[in-house]
């Protein structure tokens, strides 16, 4: 069983007091620079739809759209999307297990 889950990202790029900050050159440290912190982005999942016939009802559904909405993805630079795809698609692929529907292959489809 083939569930294809859509989802529309809107990627919006963080910014934290301790990342972004300037100083004079007389306020230059003369020991070694420490490690940068990453910057992150976070993503957005502004819309999810399901495509195609699942076991999923209505309310089910609509439940497991605001818990994909909710989520708190983000990612940096270096890392693949399929990363945060994957950890998006999580609360879907859960309750379809919960349901008994252990071989159910959920995948991101249009959208991206």
């Amino acid at each position: 069983m083939c569930f294809r889950l859509g989802i529309v990202v809107l990627f919006g790029a963080m910014s934290s007091s301790g990342l972004a900050y300037s100083r004079s050159q007389s306020c230059i440290d003369t020991a070694p620079a420490s490690r940068a912190p990453v910057q992150e982005t976070k993503i957005t999942i502004v819309s999810v739809e399901f495509q195609g016939e699942n076991p999923l009802s209505d309310a089910q559904r609509e439940e497991l759209i605001k818990h994909v909405r909710q989520q708190d993805l983000r990612t940096t630079p270096g890392e693949p999307d399929s990363s945060w795809v994957a950890e998006a698609l999580i609360p879907v692929r859960d309750a379809l297990h919960e349901r008994g529907y252990f071989k159910a292959d959920v995948t991101l489809g249009g959208g991206m």
